[in-house]
């Protein structure tokens, strides 16, 4: 079992930098600008203050861990080695200047507009890019380390686009039933159907640089010992997750929505929007199990039982 502190921290940033991008990323994508019946400024800068706190308490677990000591107890020379000399600690930099540039550009003015917006779900990627080298990507070498970095940062894209897109809907149909406006519901309508095409597309780079991870971490020789290595327990409970969000993900798609487009015309959405919500939330309950799956497996060896 890893550290629980550093697992702590770093399924929290996981978390924290998904929901940043990804809902920068909604906001500012999603059709009928949903943004405005968001706290969305708010909710943002919020994020990303606590994803610059998280960047800071993630170096120094790093450096406690790299000098045997607790985090209270790590001093400086130890610390600015993790920060200057390696490649997580030069990642955590990038990411704190990322953060730093969202927290500015969301300060600025009054308006959550959608070109803000698209800014800030840019600095957003960024920051989520940067936590691929705290992954076993960045340990390999060569074209394969290349391919294996490049193919960890677009499973972190596109998994916090779903998250992201997962949390925007939530926040939507989150107002009492008694005070939504057709205006507000019609919003999560089209925002429901628009993410039909995005989400094809989103499982799809998910599953191809799922396979590319395991495959580059893996090879073919190990896979028949996944059921007895405790990476390879958590990779297929991670997996099976995955399958449950799908399913969820397509009873939204086919069933939920076209309820909600009826109910819409009918002016009775209010069971609609109910199971919707409860379908939303069982789904962002597994995506938060898989960051803390993914958390846990950055930290141990794949081939450690093996």
């Amino acid at each position: 079992m890893p550290d629980i502190v550093a697992l702590g921290v770093r399924f929290a940033q996981y978390a924290d930098l998904t929901l940043l991008f990804g809902l920068a990323l909604f906001c500012a994508l999603a059709p009928n600008d949903p943004a405005r019946f968001l706290p969305a400024r708010a909710l943002l800068r919020g994020t990303a203050i606590l994803g610059l706190l998280l960047t800071g308490a993630s170096t120094l677990v790093m450096a406690a861990g790299m000098a045997g000591v607790s985090p209270t107890s790590v001093d400086w020379e130890t610390l600015s080695l993790v920060m200057f000399e390696t490649p997580p600690g030069k990642a955590a930099i990038w990411r704190g200047a990322a953060l730093l540039l969202m927290i500015i550009v969301l300060r600025r003015g009054r308006s959550s507009g959608r070109p803000r917006l698209g800014a800030v779900a840019m600095a957003g990627a960024i920051a989520l890019a940067t936590l691929a080298w705290n992954g076993h990507g960045a340990a390999s070498e060569g074209n394969a380390g290349i391919l294996h970095l490049g193919s960890d940062i677009v499973h972190l894209l596109a998994a916090g686009a779903w998250i992201g897109a997962l949390g925007g809907f939530i926040l939507l149909l989150a107002a009492p039933l008694e005070g939504f406006g057709a205006d507000r519901l019609d919003t999560a309508r089209r925002a429901l159907d628009a993410f039909s095409l995005a989400g094809s597309i989103i499982v799809g780079l998910i599953v191809m640089t799922g396979l590319i991870n395991a495959w580059l971490i893996l090879g073919a020789d190990n896979l028949p010992a996944l059921a007895t290595s405790l990476w390879g327990q958590l990779l297929m409970l991670k997996l099976l997750l995955f399958f449950a969000m799908l399913g969820l993900a397509a009873v939204n798609r086919f069933r939920l929505t076209p309820r909600l487009e009826r109910a819409i015309l009918l002016n009775d959405s209010a069971q609609a929007v109910r199971l919707l919500r409860i379908s939303l939330a069982f789904e962002t309950g597994a995506a938060l199990v898989i960051l803390a799956l993914i958390a846990w497996l950055g930290m141990i060896s794949p081939n450690m039982d093996m």
